[in-house]
């Protein structure tokens, strides 16, 4: 970290902070609110859903710094951006999910269209930059990598919408995809170091995290579906890079919100409901009937990182097989007749 990466994040740092104070204003001026509805949405007043926009924070100021000096802005992201071209499309992939999300905060699209608009702008990406397409699968526990090249574009578009509508389904707590996501970081961090673009994000999601878990700001579907694409986009990255090898490693990443929506998909398709349509009985939802929020949050937080750990030591595939068992474990214990709060 050199002297102007240091004033740079001083300043966007700042920048944060006097957001923060001044948040209330902010989120009057742009008017998207949360509406309680004492169903799903049990809080007590309405609260801003201007996540998403402190989450594009680190992206725009690094649109700045592209614009200043592309050449010093790439050579040290290269390891998500071969050339101006592929940098510029990420760019313009999270500013169209930042605005799928913040039309649905304020206008309540159906999901049909917001899944519709979602996938003509991930299949133009993938169209346009080849650097992001998954061309083979290399599992841990198969010695020979298996060939996708004919169905990539689907299988990759499939990999960033599941992610995208997990963590969308995720986001149901006050610091659950905060947290989650800040782990995230810092796993990219033990696997490539430092980097500018990345530790920006890191102080974003603070700041956010630091509003959420006081009431004063939701996530909202502006700040999961653009956070579903950009770790999407950076895991395939660090994936074709060989940086992470084997697939199975990236499902044990996203294992928890993956699981959980799979669970909901399939429960609701069972009892012949819509499987789109938002209940509670997501793994938040289960967790607070027995336990408060703070101590929700953490056991959530503990079934997605003990696993991560142990992969370091143990096989990766009886790892993902235990976080499975695990995860389906806990869902029936959490079903179990209700006891007393701890």
């Amino acid at each position: 970290m050199n002297k102007i990466d240091i004033t740079l994040i001083l300043l966007f740092s700042l920048f944060n902070f006097f957001l923060i104070i001044n948040f209330k204003k902010l989120s009057q001026f742009f008017n998207i609110y949360d509406i309680p509805d004492k169903l799903r949405k049990k809080h007590h007043h309405k609260i801003s859903l201007l996540g998403g926009t402190l989450i594009l924070l680190p992206f725009l100021f690094s649109i700045i710094m592209f614009l200043i000096n592309d050449n010093k802005f790439l050579d040290f992201n290269q390891i998500f951006f071969e050339n101006k071209k592929s940098c510029i499309l990420f760019f313009l992939g999270c500013i169209f999910m930042y605005l799928i999300g913040i039309f649905d905060d304020k206008f309540n699209l159906s999901y049909l269209l917001k899944f519709l608009i979602t996938s003509i702008v991930i299949v133009f990406l993938l169209y346009l930059d080849e650097s992001i397409l998954i061309n083979k699968i290399h599992l841990s526990f198969y010695q020979k990598p298996i060939d996708i090249s004919k169905i990539n574009i689907f299988f990759t578009c499939l990999c960033f919408l599941l992610f995208i509508n997990a963590i969308n389904m995720f986001d149901g707590i006050d610091g659950q995809v905060g947290f989650y996501s800040i782990f995230l970081i810092f796993f990219i961090f033990v696997l490539i170091g430092y980097n500018f673009f990345i530790f920006l994000l890191l102080i974003s999601f603070f700041s956010f995290l630091y509003l959420n878990l006081k009431m004063r700001c939701f996530l909202g579907d502006s700040g999961s579906i653009l956070i579903g694409f950009f770790f999407s986009y950076l895991i395939i990255k660090l994936y074709n890079q060989n940086v992470i090898y084997f697939a199975d490693n990236i499902f044990l990443l996203m294992s928890i919100p993956g699981l959980d929506m799979f669970r909901l998909f399939s429960e609701r398709l069972f009892l012949k409901k819509n499987p789109f349509k938002g209940d509670n009985s997501h793994i938040h939802h289960l967790f607070q009937k027995k336990f408060n929020k703070y101590q929700s949050i953490f056991f959530i937080q503990l079934l997605i990182l003990i696993p991560v750990f142990l992969s370091f030591y143990f096989s990766l595939f009886l790892v993902n097989l235990l976080t499975i068992l695990i995860y389906f474990t806990v869902i029936s214990i959490l079903k179990s007749p209700k006891i007393n709060q701890l």
